[in-house]
């Protein structure tokens, strides 16, 4: 063997490896307020992405978390299976450069991101949650562990598919947080319940009571 053209070879694997270690990996940690939730609570979670090399990594804006749901940034399964994604799916053009997020070395950048309103967190459970906004939509993937929460006490309200018009039943688009969802619930019931009270009292026999006088005016038994 030429120990000449061997030195050579070496030295190309070498570089080789180092360039493949030296790749851009960005950090992705997940962390929670509370990893044990009760009720129909929402579900908040803190995306911290580091980035730990010595290159300023660029970064879409749709691979970052926003105030609008509009990319499949997570994967969260629950005991192991992975749950339904309310997440729209969208076809993009590639991000201009001037849209890029430029994220120097040793800088972060902080998130907090609801999920309720994009996934079906409705069952009692462990849930495991990773973020995979950076591997999904183009970017040199991310390390970190997944995050993982218990649920309790749910009372299985998953978002559902917005009900044609005229259709039976409450339904939920526009991602609606379990907390909205409780409150629109809460809110319907008590506007039936007021629609029912007015339609019981004007199928009644008037009088001049409060809510007569208040809606019509001065109570007159020659209009009835």
């Amino acid at each position: 063997m030429n120990p000449k053209g061997l030195i050579p070879a070496l030295a190309l694997v070498v570089m080789g490896a180092s360039q493949a270690v030296a790749a851009p990996k960005l950090d992705v940690q997940l962390t929670v307020a509370n990893p044990v939730l009760q009720g129909d609570v929402d579900v908040v979670v803190n995306v911290t992405i580091t980035n730990n090399t010595r290159q300023v990594a660029s970064l879409a804006p749709y691979q970052l978390p926003s105030a609008e749901a509009d990319a499949k940034l997570f994967e969260i399964r629950r005991e192991g299976k992975l749950i339904r994604d309310f997440s729209p799916i969208v076809k993009r053009m590639p991000a201009q450069a001037s849209e890029m997020v430029l994220l120097q070395p040793g800088a972060s950048l902080s998130y907090q991101v609801e999920l309720t309103g994009s996934y079906d967190l409705s069952q009692n459970g462990r849930y495991s949650i990773e973020y995979v906004g950076l591997a999904k939509h183009g970017g040199g993937g991310a390390s970190g562990a997944p995050l993982y929460v218990w649920l309790e006490g749910r009372s299985a309200k998953a978002p559902v598919d917005p009900t044609p018009p005229g259709g039976p039943g409450l339904s939920y688009s526009g991602n609606c947080s379990a907390s909205q969802q409780t409150t629109i619930a809460s809110a319907v019931s008590a506007a039936t319940s007021y629609a029912q009270g007015a339609a019981s009292y004007l199928a009644g026999t008037p009088s001049a009571t409060p809510r007569y006088t208040t809606w019509f005016g001065a109570f007159n038994t020659a209009g009835c």
